[in-house]
């Protein structure tokens, strides 16, 4: 609602600002305007349930059993992995870890375009490569977690803090425009409740969860209960939802206010 208000303001100040155009062209942009809204409003409506479509999905794909080789699916289980990695930055006990470091700087935008940008590039990047083993109601199932950190969505213990020094060495003789440095750990632990979108295969006898090549699919690989997941991408439609909503109430005031300008003009 803040941002909804925010914007509506910003409309207000430019129609001040655009009061003493003609009452043709005043007409016209707002009219213009309506239909943009009306236009970007069915995409958004279309996404929307697209997007929820693929929540519904997820919810529906079937739980792991030796009868789904080879097919995509879902399973809940412990991590029976001992705790024998300690994490870069922090010391933490775990049985897996991606540590990253990202440098962040500000850049003038290019014209026409005015003000800062913030931009991070990724300098150093570790992952613990080793498969966990999954003990879930049936049977164990291995899975390599680092696959699903770089091909789909990892929901894991999470540490991020900024500073202004890097903790891992630059280039030497180079100078760099980073003024702050983002570190971030992610981490998960002996005896997690853990939740897995994946396919399954057999490889020589032992079962495994995948990373899957297909974006209808999903890899996934959280720390909790499906609920978890299911939360994580709910979150996401809403935000993206509430963002186009604060956008389109900015426009329609602006709309709204240049209509009802050019009437006062016509009395």
């Amino acid at each position: 609602m803040g941002k909804a208000f925010t914007a509506c303001v910003v409309a207000l100040v430019l129609t001040f600002y655009l009061r003493n155009l003609d009452s043709v062209v005043t007409g016209m942009i707002a009219l213009a305007l309506f239909i943009y809204v009306l236009f970007i409003v069915t995409i958004e409506i279309n996404r929307y349930q697209k997007d929820k479509l693929a929540i519904d999905y997820l919810r529906n794909v079937p739980w792991l059993d030796e009868s789904k080789g080879d097919c995509y699916v879902k399973a809940t289980g412990k991590l029976i992995n001992p705790d024998t990695l300690t994490t870069p930055q922090s010391g933490k006990r775990c049985n897996f870890f991606a540590f990253t470091v990202q440098g962040e700087w500000e850049h003038k935008r290019k014209k026409p375009q005015k003000g800062m940008e913030t931009l991070r590039k990724t300098l150093h990047t570790v992952t613990s490569d080793q498969d966990m083993e999954i003990q879930c109601s049936n049977f164990t199932v291995s899975c390599n977690v680092a696959a699903f950190l770089k091909q789909g969505v990892s929901l894991l213990k999470k540490d991020q803090k900024t500073q202004r020094s890097s903790p891992v060495p630059l280039p030497p003789g180079k100078s760099h425009p980073y003024r702050r440095f983002i570190i971030t750990e992610k981490h998960c632990n002996h005896a997690d409740e853990v939740t897995v979108f994946g396919r399954l295969v057999n490889n020589q006898g032992r079962w495994r969860l995948a990373a899957p090549h297909r974006e209808q699919q999903p890899a996934i690989f959280a720390i909790g209960k499906p609920k978890t997941v299911y939360n994580f991408f709910q979150h996401k439609v809403d935000d993206r939802y509430r963002l186009f909503l604060w956008k389109a109430a900015g426009i329609v005031t602006f709309s709204v206010a240049l209509l009802g300008w050019n009437v006062m003009l016509q009395l």
